[in-house]
């Protein structure tokens, strides 16, 4: 008798070709009123790890920094959640 097969959503993984660890020189905080958050600058990510075009679009997204400067980066958390850890082997 035919089974109709069963959606699964399937689950994110790294590359293989990502070392794992997010390096933390390009971590820095932005802040929006009373809020702050933790980024990943995305130019920074591309100059110092190994197949950085790989991290998730999903993630990413545009700031403005202290200095007033546009610059896109990726939110940590975002990254967390998605097999991504920090330099220090943390996942969430």
């Amino acid at each position: 008798m035919y089974q109709t097969p069963v959606y699964q959503t399937p689950v994110y993984q790294p590359p293989v070709a990502f070392k794992g660890f997010l390096p933390s020189e390009c971590q820095f905080d932005v802040r929006r009123g009373e809020k702050s958050r933790s980024v990943y600058s995305k130019l920074c990510l591309s100059e110092l790890m190994v197949r950085a075009e790989l991290v998730p679009e999903v993630c990413e997204d545009r700031v403005t920094t202290s200095n007033g400067r546009r610059t896109q980066v990726y939110d940590s958390i975002c990254l967390l959640e998605r097999g991504y850890a920090d330099e220090a082997g943390q996942y969430n």
